[in-house]
């Protein structure tokens, strides 16, 4: 006998907390392929290789996300013809603002660190972060110096605005979800547009 699910239950599973906990899971399994690119990264010698493996982390990063809040919006549409939920174009923002809660800590250790002066806590934010690499070097390293106490450089004389843009870079999370989400929502794939785009031209291309 099969049992219908309650509205009651569906909710549940398709609750803000519950699928921001799954891109929260996804975030971090981004990160980690952000990491293992860090090996070219670090590497990087001149403005335009500095560049291109800041644009790679990025692609890595948001690329690993796209399925992840794509099938969100596709099955939430789903509930929603159904009678089950109901639309909100806003769905994926707040998802991804849930999502964004392990970044608030990580914020809150950055200006901790520089305001009590403890270095290591912005070499941690850079490891929890290594999508932005290379940005975060650029609006922190010129105001970080030598500290004869630590291994690492003191982060006390970096600017509070460099800081905040470091911080705000992570609210790209929540706009990229809700356009991702409202994506799978209307069945539209990218992806699936790039690959098949044209078949017929293609197919005439050949004969």
């Amino acid at each position: 006998m099969v049992f219908p699910l309650g509205k009651d239950v569906l909710s549940l599973n398709k609750s803000i907390p519950r699928q921001g906990a799954q891109l929260m899971l996804s975030c971090l399994l981004a990160s980690f392929f952000c990491l293992l690119c860090w090996v070219l990264a670090l590497t990087a010698e001149g403005t335009a290789f500095l560049v291109l493996t800041q644009i790679l982390l990025i692609l890595v990063y948001f690329g690993t996300l796209y399925g992840t809040i794509w099938q969100m919006g596709h099955e939430d549409q789903i509930l929603v013809d159904i009678n089950q939920m109901k639309y909100d174009k806003y769905r994926g923002f707040k998802i991804g603002l849930f999502a964004l809660i392990p970044y608030a800590f990580f914020a809150v250790m950055l200006v901790f660190g520089k305001v009590l002066d403890i270095p290591v806590l912005a070499v941690a934010y850079r490891v929890l972060n290594p999508q932005y690499l290379h940005i975060f070097n650029a609006l922190m390293e010129p105001g970080m110096s030598a500290d004869a106490s630590s291994m690492f450089l003191s982060i006390a004389n970096v600017s509070f605005l460099s800081i905040f843009v470091v911080v705000i870079l992570n609210f790209l999370l929540p706009l990229y979800a809700m356009v991702v989400y409202n994506l799978g929502y209307k069945k539209v794939s990218i992806l699936h547009s790039i690959v098949y785009k044209n078949p017929d031209s293609k197919s005439k291309s050949s004969k």
